[in-house]
């Protein structure tokens, strides 16, 4: 059983905009709120028991009343909220069948698909981590603290348009490595979803194999910064712009900052995110061959007692 109060709340997306959040509602502690850099269970049970946790009559009024609001001099924004049961990310086993509690609502996920996307994100770990440990509280610090690596340059906030969409600003990568790494990295539980990293991993990468303008800029920019690194080397690693990159010379990493599961001391990530990492693979690669997305599984939305309807298929 795995457990997990993760940022699925679209309040805010990462370090570019590093704001605070409070908790909000029947039973919680009123008056000037405690602010939080991320959302994290931990931090919400502290709040209920802070609270007069006898006030809330029960789940469906804490449904209800709790959010989670970024924190404005203080206060609770009432724009920048979400609903605080929405936010958990919850997964079981329950007679052979796996649940799972996302945005609010519980789906059964089918065997076969469930198999084959945990089969298919293991085959894609590495052996070894990235990096094993860090003491970095926020993506802000660790991206700071991999700065001072030689090896690695900081592109971070770099941003590039192909030919033909100006104003995409994409994201190359974090960093450039001098192994012909694009590293991408996302504190896995903070504002932004995990989702929006394979997103980023995977329009980068097509954006650098088949789009010229978007090449000569990156090499442009890696000058930049590698000048005021004071680092060198790395740009003799990127083609230039009008020479077509050979795609099995780069590798991609994705690197997510997680805490371990408190009861199974597991790492891992919520089934959503290895679901969407999949169906964003498999959508690139049959839009090459095809010009279409492909169909990703089969997940049931559970029937519930409050919506009293039957659960309906999401493909």
């Amino acid at each position: 059983m795995h457990r997990t109060f993760t940022s699925r709340c679209r309040i805010y997306w990462g370090p570019e905009e590093a704001v605070e959040v409070g908790y909000f509602g029947i039973g919680l502690r009123s008056g000037r709120r405690q602010a939080y850099v991320q959302i994290a269970i931990e931090d919400y049970v502290d709040e209920l028991k802070a609270g007069q946790i006898s006030d809330i009559a029960d789940m469906a009024e804490l449904r209800a009343s709790h959010e989670v609001r970024v924190i404005v001099d203080g206060e609770g924004d009432r724009k920048q909220k979400r609903k605080s049961y929405d936010c958990f990310v919850y997964e079981l086993t329950h007679k052979g069948d796996t649940y799972v509690l996302f945005a609010g609502d519980w789906f059964v996920v089918d065997k076969a698909f469930h198999a084959a996307v945990e089969t298919d994100f293991l085959k894609l770990l590495a052996k070894k981590a990235f990096v094993p440990s860090t003491k970095s509280k926020s993506e802000r610090d660790f991206i700071a603290e991999l700065d001072a690596r030689k090896t690695l340059l900081n592109l971070d906030q770099v941003k590039l348009s192909p030919a033909g969409a100006p104003g995409a600003n994409l994201e190359p990568c974090d960093f450039l490595s001098t192994t012909r790494q694009f590293i991408h990295l996302k504190d896995g539980h903070g504002s932004a979803p995990i989702s929006h990293l394979w997103n980023q991993g995977v329009v980068s990468a097509e954006s650098f194999i088949r789009d010229e303008k978007f090449r000569i800029d990156l090499r442009k920019e890696v000058k930049k910064r590698q000048a005021q690194s004071k680092k060198t080397g790395f740009d003799a690693i990127l083609p230039d712009g009008r020479s077509k990159p050979v795609p099995g010379e780069y590798t991609v990493v994705f690197g997510i900052m997680r805490d371990r599961y408190k009861r199974s001391g597991a790492i891992s990530l919520p089934f959503f995110s290895k679901g969407w990492r999949r169906q964003r693979r498999d959508q690139a690669a049959d839009a090459s061959r095809t010009g279409r997305g492909s169909p990703v599984g089969r997940i049931t939305r559970c029937a519930t007692r409050r919506r009293r309807r039957r659960g309906r298929q999401v493909r």
